[in-house]
């Protein structure tokens, strides 16, 4: 593919990772961001532009000139202050005006990056990986707004793509895989030693290639692709292979899931030991197959990639 590629929130945790895989592989990049852009000593050859909040009125018309390609990445992700109405606006509507202005600008491929949420919660019973076959589910406001945006993206006469990720980690990584990295190090006993689940998980820059490969592989035309590193995992597993990349001996403890499950729901947090106690796998063997592709990172070095990161930020004072 020639031109230029829109990545927008190209500033995110995702969204660097994907600009860093296309300059890489000698590709125009134009990242957007809501605020006024600044310098990144590594994406200096991005060239940055500000769209301000992605509503059903934002225009693109200006970013999209000499545009060939976009990578759709800015979306309104989990919040606890964020209404229904606000994931509409920025996740659902946003993405229409989005494709509106792609399709009257003639853009040769559109790459929705959406997620797993799109499925709901799987049922304790289920224990087969997910496919892009199966009828999309979503239980919360978030993964609602990214199920009705797949739908108008899969209606656009665009040639378009949709990715899906699970949990994405890696350096920058925040929320609960960075809670989890802080109290590995922290070396105090963790209750999870019995612990007997699976989680498909996506280390960003495996990821970043899966888009890269989506937007310039023809193959990719018109599909839905789940996204997943070479293994799945359980929590005891995540836990072991983050000591080692730290050079610690894991604190786990025995203690019933039914247990956890009781803590959680007594402290409000039901879906956050659901996270640590549950499974969740998908299936990547449609764009195994389809693109001949398999992540370029091994898990072992991901890891290695994510604690040397981590590490750095707590020797300049993050916390």
């Amino acid at each position: 593919m020639t031109g230029t590629i829109l990545v927008t929130g190209g500033n995110g945790f995702v969204g660097k990772a994907v600009c860093r895989s296309l300059v890489s592989c000698g590709l125009s990049v134009r990242a957007c961001r809501r605020i006024k852009p600044i310098v990144m000593p590594d994406l200096r050859s991005v060239s940055w532009v500000e769209t301000g909040d992605i509503t059903g009125s934002t225009g693109w018309q200006r970013h999209l000139e000499g545009v060939t390609g976009v990578v759709h990445l800015a979306n309104l992700a989990h919040s606890p202050s964020a209404s229904e109405a606000d994931y509409v606006r920025t996740n659902v509507e946003g993405t229409r005006q989005l494709i509106a202005e792609c399709e009257r600008a003639q853009i040769s491929r559109f790459i929705y990056v959406s997620s797993v949420k799109v499925m709901g919660d799987v049922p304790a019973s289920y224990d087969m990986p997910l496919s892009e076959d199966l009828p999309m589910s979503p239980s919360d406001s978030y993964g609602r707004s990214k199920a009705d945006a797949e739908t108008i993206v899969a209606a656009s006469s665009l040639d378009t793509v949709i990715v899906r990720p699970p949990l994405v980690y890696g350096p920058g990584v925040r929320a609960n895989f960075l809670s989890l990295l802080r109290a590995v190090r922290s070396g105090l006993p963790m209750p999870f030693g019995s612990i007997r689940n699976a989680r498909s998980l996506v280390f960003v820059d495996n990821l970043a290639a899966a888009i890269h490969a989506s937007l310039v592989r023809p193959a990719a035309a018109k599909q839905i692709f789940f996204v997943r590193d070479e293994i799945d995992f359980s929590t005891p597993d995540l836990v072991h292979r983050i000591a080692r990349a730290m050079g610690r001996r894991p604190r786990l403890v025995p203690c019933p899931v039914s247990l956890l499950r009781a803590a959680g729901h007594l402290m409000a947090k039901d879906a956050l030991v659901e996270r640590l106690v549950g499974s969740l796998t998908i299936s990547d063997q449609r764009i195994r197959s389809r693109l001949d592709w398999t992540p370029p990172i091994s898990p072992e070095a991901a890891f290695a990639m994510t604690v040397k990161w981590y590490s750095e930020q707590v020797s300049g004072g993050f916390s």
